[in-house]
């Protein structure tokens, strides 16, 4: 028998005064179960009001379930996910066998929701009920043969009829496994139709998707490196993601994810959260970050006007030290021009190629003193100290700005390129991959001998 002969007794009269971890504290068969709500500190919760269904998972259970996941109870005991665990074998309502129906998928106390069935037997997940409706005063105990684990996000995706594309895309970036540990993530996750509407719009077919080389960036640009619930979000917020760059989400009457609007919330997972939204985003470009910026509409400017947009659009990696509108307004007052006259200067393009390396360069990259050729063909001196970057005179704040192709830091000043240096290769007329330009800059940059530093 599960429970004490007077446990019974009393659930039989219907006079049982017992909590449920009572009734767990009288059966020979769940010393596991209560050593485990007593180091989550569960013991107090579910001794509580309720009502509350516990599917107990049984010492041999718990047996199984330490050698299929090579852990010793002190082990599991000790796992930070420990609380979760248990309470997705809770239902923050009282369930007895005879209410349910051939399939349910109620939402844990752990907040993931569970499959639960009957027929001849009732199952949780995998579980099988052996002894069900072992009444408490506060709620009902199922008794079941395993232990089951919480969904990790993969498991919800991979559970999902409208991820499809999404559980692909992961497979062949090799996230699978970074999004199956313990995190926690928070993703916004494009469904099927979302992938099928990006499809159309980049004019791709799905494999070309898959064969992308930046397929991991667009994936992780999906992912936030905590756990954010709806009820977390502000009216406005542009957290870091997990690929580098930020993201604007908004939360009104609908939660928007950059544009994509989130249809069905707050999916927990053992290792984070869900978000399911109507549109695949994609990552910022370098051109994307500056369009976006209210301190850099002379640099756009700039950048239309010397054709560098479909450049720095384009796969790179670059990274740009990029003037704000006040080092170019000093930079005009200190050169006696207007904007519109450094916006027709003849090498206009060969000052804003000389902000530009032909390489991804984070600040954590760079060495107390270095000197790379630039996409304009010149070195420019580099320097880092414990509290500045400086790129020739210029100070770098704020740094690394993460793009899809590469890096943004902003600078306080334009900086000039030297005067006779020996301009690049012109790229060819309607090359929009700056690809000449940058094996010439890098071609420079090894006869100068700096590429120790970019590569």
């Amino acid at each position: 028998m599960y429970f004490s002969f007077f446990a019974t007794l009393l659930i039989a009269t219907g006079a049982n005064a017992d909590t449920i971890v009572d009734l767990a504290v009288g059966s020979a068969d769940h010393k596991i179960l209560v050593e485990a709500l007593t180091k989550a500190k569960l013991v107090d919760t579910l001794s509580g009001t309720g009502p509350f269904t516990v599917f107990a998972p049984t010492d041999k259970a718990f047996g199984d379930a330490l050698t299929a996941l090579g852990l010793s109870k002190e082990q599991l005991l000790d796992k930070a996910d420990l609380a979760d665990i248990l309470k997705y074998h809770v239902l923050p309502v009282k369930v007895m066998s005879t209410d349910l129906q051939a399939t349910q998928s109620p939402a844990t106390v752990q907040g993931a929701t569970v499959t639960i069935t009957k027929g001849d037997k009732v199952k949780f997940a995998d579980a099988e009920v052996t002894a069900a409706d072992l009444t408490a005063s506060n709620g009902v105990v199922h008794v079941i043969d395993k232990v089951v684990l919480p969904p990790t996000i993969v498991d919800l995706a991979v559970g999902s009829a409208d991820h499809k594309i999404l559980v692909e895309a992961l497979t062949k970036a090799k996230l699978v496994d970074t999004l199956k540990g313990t995190g926690p993530f928070t993703v916004f996750a494009p469904t099927d139709k979302a992938f099928g509407d990006a499809l159309t719009a980049l004019g791709l077919t799905k494999q070309q998707l898959l064969d992308k080389a930046d397929l991991a960036d667009i994936l992780k640009y999906h992912v936030l490196p905590v756990k954010a619930m709806s009820t977390d979000l502000k009216a406005t917020q542009s957290p870091a993601t997990v690929q580098g760059a930020t993201v604007t989400i908004t939360k009104g009457d609908k939660v928007k994810f950059a544009d994509a609007e989130v249809t069905a919330a707050d999916l927990t997972a053992s290792n984070g959260v869900v978000h399911v939204i109507d549109k695949v985003v994609l990552p910022p470009t370098i051109v994307d970050l500056a369009v976006g910026s209210a301190d850099h509409k002379i640099l756009v400017e700039a950048l239309t006007k010397a054709k560098l947009v479909d450049t720095l659009k384009g796969t790179g990696p670059f990274t740009v030290f990029a003037p704000t509108d006040k080092a170019f307004g000093d930079a005009l007052t200190a050169l006696g021009l207007t904007k519109q006259q450094l916006l027709d200067k003849a090498d206009l393009a060969d000052i804003l190629k000389y902000h530009v390396l032909p390489v991804k360069v984070m600040s954590t990259d760079l060495k107390a003193t270095q000197s790379p050729a630039t996409v304009q063909g010149a070195t420019v001196t580099v320097t880092k100290s414990e509290s500045t970057v400086k790129f020739a005179d210029a100070t770098v704040n704020p740094a690394d700005l993460v793009a899809s192709n590469g890096v943004v830091h902003v600078i306080d000043k334009v900086v000039l390129p030297p005067a006779g240096t020996p301009a690049p290769t012109p790229a060819p007329s309607g090359d929009a991959s700056g690809a000449s330009i940058v094996s010439s800059a890098l071609a420079c940059a090894i006869a100068m001998g700096t590429a120790i530093f970019l590569i």
